[in-house]
């Protein structure tokens, strides 16, 4: 584990970072008054919402190329089944007709990447 200690340079509150592997490069938002920052090298900045988008132009070209390269076309968006909704399935039975693959996973983090804040990834998984 490689653990990453710096301050805010927004609101100077400690933060805390375990990572499974080093990094350079970091984009993350502060827990505590969630202005994005980016951990280049050793340093921390505040990254403005011009420059966040253009990191999330970036990733999201990465990961379309990665999907490209791989074959992996992302499934249309299907409505849940009624029951799933209505929360009529029995106790120890699959609420999803199908499994989560890497395809709904690869969507969400799609999602999550595009998103300017909380409330539109929660408008999309709707």
């Amino acid at each position: 584990m490689h653990n990453l200690s710096f301050q805010c340079p927004h609101c100077q509150n400690q933060v805390e970072v375990s990572l499974e592997n080093e990094a350079m490069v970091i984009v993350m938002s502060c827990a505590h008054c969630k202005t994005p920052l980016m951990y280049y090298y050793g340093e921390v900045f505040e990254v403005d919402q011009i420059e966040m988008g253009e990191l999330q132009q970036k990733q999201l070209k990465a990961v379309q190329g990665f999907m490209k390269v791989r074959g992996i076309t992302a499934p249309l968006n299907k409505p849940m089944h009624d029951s799933t909704r209505a929360g009529t399935h029995s106790a120890g039975q699959p609420i999803r007709e199908q499994a989560i693959n890497n395809d709904d996973v690869l969507d969400l983090m799609i999602d999550l990447e595009t998103s300017n804040d909380v409330d539109e990834f929660l408008r999309k998984l709707s």
